[in-house]
């Protein structure tokens, strides 16, 4: 159900809301942190951890992968 009200959210601002309702600080900064450790992963900066990656299964990886190219060209 959470999942879902995720996805029927149209805008960043109200999706943080409801991260901000559902999610402790701690929590959310955990997330942050795991985000930035599967982007090292695939950017082949950490080897430790690496085979977590092995294990997802191939259209999740180039999803996040393709997430990971997109979101670095807009930060340039």
């Amino acid at each position: 159900m959470f999942l879902d009200l995720c996805l029927k959210t149209k805008k960043i601002s109200r999706l943080q809301e409801l991260f901000n309702l559902f999610l402790t600080l701690e929590e959310k900064e955990h997330l942050a942190s795991l985000m930035q450790i599967i982007k090292a992963l695939l950017d082949e900066k950490l080897s430790r951890g690496s085979n977590a990656l092995k294990i997802v299964n191939d259209d999740l990886l180039k999803f996040i992968e393709n997430y990971v190219r997109k979101y670095k060209k807009n930060e340039q």
